[in-house]
């Protein structure tokens, strides 16, 4: 696959990677305004969003009308900046 324009949060390859995916890991998404890239996911695959600079207010409300499952993490959290695709 060839990107163009890839994004930072590497949320552009997990639209192309749904046919493979049972579900995707990303983070921030609401932050940085990537969420509309995991629409391929909506209704039918799992989308779990970590956000760590956002009040809950800022995003979950845009994440539930996805369908998808955000989550405030501390800023410090281990094991950050990755996306994963979850294959069963």
């Amino acid at each position: 696959m060839v990107h163009q324009e890839p994004d930072d949060t590497g949320d552009s390859y997990a639209a192309d990677m749904e046919p493979l995916a049972d579900a995707v890991l990303t983070e921030q998404c609401n932050e940085y305004s990537s969420c509309s890239l995991l629409s391929a996911y909506e209704g039918h695959k799992a989308v779990f969003n970590a956000e760590y600079n956002l009040s809950t207010a800022n995003f979950c409300p845009a994440d539930n009308a996805a369908g998808f499952n955000g989550a405030l993490f501390p800023s410090t959290s281990p094991g950050r900046g990755a996306l994963s695709l979850i294959r069963g």
